[in-house]
């Protein structure tokens, strides 16, 4: 079986937000130079050798654990520095997906670093199985694959060798598990910040960077999320009582913060479940 295919798209497919429009793997690379760019958006990412890429008037070295995304129709220019160069390849269109690249954070051709890239090499594998299949819904489950390899490369792909988003939140993990151990208690930005070595201000930094959130909006979705199990799991328990459970010592402001994060009271949320 040939380890290259480009997918024959129908009207049917071409209504879907994303959809593959070609697929190769364990793909020497031969020297490609393209002054019109390619019709569609490419992820193609090296396991073995080494390769540069030209566009948009910088150069880029790409090894192993690198990919290069390019955006449709943008001149470039790619060829082996050190043999053999292989790579796979995915080819993705459709009338979200300038959106969704976008919102995802790659603005624009370029080289990006992969942790984990063996997860998102396995997702273009098996997109070249689907599409080499009989499967006559071929092209709906290809285009899952794009989704999630899209998502993937949102976790694991970088600029920098050590600043992927997955590895920015494991810096934060320590106090997403803090969190998670002590939500029902007292907590204050002072033992967030000692659970990762840094200032209260450091860590506030880190979470607007990285989270996007500040450390106590954080521990209020926890702290909400925990009073929802409880209204489920103890029905008999008085929103008062729940409020405390959670680390809330004012009913008032644990109702206030539930309809912020819900857009509804503890009792119309009850109310709305049955409980």
């Amino acid at each position: 079986m040939s380890n290259m295919i480009f997918t024959i798209v129908t009207e049917t497919e071409k209504k879907l937000p994303l959809y593959l429009t070609g697929v190769g793997c364990h793909y020497r690379q031969e020297h490609v130079k393209r002054p019109e760019g390619y019709p569609s958006f490419q992820w193609i990412q090296c396991h073995n050798g080494e390769g540069e890429l030209t566009v948009g008037g910088h150069n880029y070295p790409i090894r192993p654990q690198q990919g290069m995304l390019l955006y449709p129709n943008v001149a470039h220019e790619y060829y082996e520095t050190k043999e053999p160069w292989e790579v796979d390849w995915i080819g993705f269109h459709g009338y979200m997906v300038e959106d969704l690249v976008n919102g995802l954070g790659f603005k624009r051709s370029e080289v990006f670093y992969t942790i984990n890239g063996e997860i998102v090499l396995s997702k273009m594998r098996r997109a070249l199985k689907v599409a080499q299949s009989n499967d006559h819904f071929k092209g709906f489950e290809c285009s899952g694959i794009v989704y999630n390899l899209l998502l993937d490369l949102f976790k694991y792909a970088s600029r920098n060798i050590d600043d992927s988003i997955l590895q920015q939140h494991l810096r934060l993990q320590p106090v997403f598990d803090y969190i998670e151990a002590n939500y029902f208690r007292v907590i204050t930005l002072e033992d967030l910040a000692n659970t990762v070595h840094v200032t209260p201000q450091h860590l506030c930094l880190l979470f607007k960077n990285i989270a996007k959130s500040r450390p106590f909006e954080h521990l209020n979705h926890v702290r909400i999320n925990k009073s929802k199990d409880l209204m489920f799991e103890r029905r008999e328990l008085e929103i008062k009582t729940i409020a405390e459970m959670v680390g809330f010592d004012n009913v008032s402001y644990f109702c206030a913060v539930f309809k912020q994060i819900e857009g509804i009271s503890p009792g119309q949320f009850r109310k709305l479940h049955g409980i």
